[in-house]
């Protein structure tokens, strides 16, 4: 019975090749969008994060007290409160700060300008990345001048294949960065990349270059006024967000007695590093998909 469905049904479509065509563009197009849409909600929404035991990642960073945002805000922080945050924790396997970081190249091609991002040391071992050829920062490469060995940089994959033509003897090659020598010591995998974004970054370096000043005066790393780093951290296994989030508010209220100057008003928090990538998104790719789904439920019929 259904055989002979199918055929009276083709048979039909044949003999009236103008509906069939517009039948056919109507399901393709409903069929195409929402394949579209859902490819972005399953990347974005559905796909875990590309790191080992994502569901440890959270982002951490400051918050005003008089947030009224549920789940507040989070705000960027100072050196020296990380510095504290990393030190005094117990809820963290390691916790670590980046910030974007514009960079001037001078070699061989001429001056360009490349993606950089500036990180602490243990910013690769938060996300459980390993470079596949030299090794990550250290939190002795933060030292004034990046600790023995001078000022050193971390490699992306493309860029390693770019500049260098994915030769092994990339380590310990001196690249001239704003003016200095840094040397080479890792190269990342092909496609890491953090946080979300459209355009890779090119080169890692550390903290070291804001660890001195050079007039003198105080450097960046222990000024408590300059609001510029992003935090991430893994969270010890068992240790839950809530109880992280206590921790590090005790942390922050200590902070504030101790430097009110500096620290009043503020707090800290953190929340899974998913929903913070996500952010405001999550709402609207769901009623987006909703809505091609009604799209596709009208094509059909």
């Amino acid at each position: 019975l259904m055989l002979t469905d199918i055929r009276y049904g083709l048979r039909q479509l044949i003999q009236h090749p103008g509906f069939t065509i517009v039948a056919i563009l109507t399901l393709a197009l409903g069929i195409g969008a929402n394949t579209a849409i859902f490819s972005v909600v399953n990347a974005v929404l559905l796909k875990p994060l590309p790191f080992p035991a994502p569901n440890e990642l959270v982002a951490v960073g400051g918050v005003e007290l008089n947030e009224t945002a549920s789940p507040p805000r989070l705000d960027s922080m100072c050196y020296p409160d990380f510095f504290d945050f990393r030190d005094q924790n117990k809820s963290f396997a390691n916790i670590a700060v980046y910030r974007d970081r514009p960079i001037a190249l001078v070699d061989e091609q001429g001056a360009q300008s490349v993606r950089g991002k500036k990180i602490s040391g243990e910013f690769f071992d938060v996300l459980g990345i390993k470079p596949i050829l030299g090794r990550g920062f250290l939190r002795a490469d933060e030292q004034p001048g990046g600790g023995a060995g001078g000022f050193k940089v971390v490699i992306s994959y493309g860029f390693w294949q770019s500049h260098f033509n994915r030769a092994e003897d990339a380590i310990g090659r001196v690249l001239m960065l704003d003016g200095r020598p840094f040397t080479v010591i890792g190269v990342m995998p092909a496609g890491f990349q953090f946080p979300i974004q459209t355009d890779p970054i090119d080169l890692y370096v550390t903290l070291a270059e804001d660890a001195a000043s050079p007039d003198g005066g105080t450097p960046y790393t222990q000024q408590r006024g300059g609001h510029s780093l992003t935090g991430v951290a893994r969270l010890k296994p068992g240790v839950s967000v809530v109880q992280a989030n206590a921790e590090l508010r005790t942390i922050a209220a200590a902070l504030e007695k101790k430097y009110p100057e500096t620290n009043t008003k503020w707090s800290a928090g953190l929340r899974p590093l998913r929903d913070e990538l996500v952010g405001d998104v999550r709402t609207a790719l769901y009623v987006l998909f909703g809505a091609v789904a009604c799209l596709l439920l009208i094509a059909n019929a």
